[in-house]
């Protein structure tokens, strides 16, 4: 089975799409593998990529030292992702969606954040949409969840 799959899969399917990093799609074939003989559970796999993004940004912040956090509010408002410098006052939010975006559709837990923390850079990470726009002094990044897993942070750098 694994000669199969290293063969047709790695080989051709990879090459074919043109994909720059096998291990995240390696992970999305084995959940839509263990999807077999169900209906695809669309939560599971937005969950799915909410983890793979979760674990993209622990590899970088582990060679950058960097910290990432998760933030909620007292109201219940919350971020996805924080990625904080130790020694610098600078944080940077990143919110996952699975679904498209849309140019100043940003929610009301991403606006509190602005409001609250007033970063310089943002991340909305959403199914198809590349836009850069300021939003209350900060440049939010709207980028689509597969360039970020391509290319990561080197996108808005």
């Amino acid at each position: 089975m694994n000669e199969i799959y290293q063969s047709y899969v790695k080989k051709d399917v990879i090459a074919f799409l043109q994909v720059g990093k096998s291990s995240v799609f390696n992970n999305l074939v084995k959940v839509l593998a263990s999807q077999v003989g169900n209906l695809v559970n669309k939560s599971e796999i937005c969950s799915l990529l909410e983890n793979l993004i979760f674990t993209e940004l622990v590899k970088r912040n582990a060679l950058l030292n960097e910290e990432l956090f998760f933030w909620r509010s007292k109201g219940g408002a919350e971020i996805d992702f924080v990625l904080s410098v130790p020694g610098q006052d600078s944080v940077m939010p990143v919110e996952v969606k699975a679904g498209p975006g849309r140019p100043g559709l940003l929610s009301k837990s991403f606006h509190a954040f602005l409001d609250y923390f007033s970063p310089g850079r943002a991340i909305f990470l959403n199914r198809d949409l590349f836009h850069i726009e300021k939003v209350k002094g900060t440049e939010v990044y709207y980028i689509p969840n597969h360039w970020f897993l391509l290319f990561g942070m080197d996108i808005i750098n």
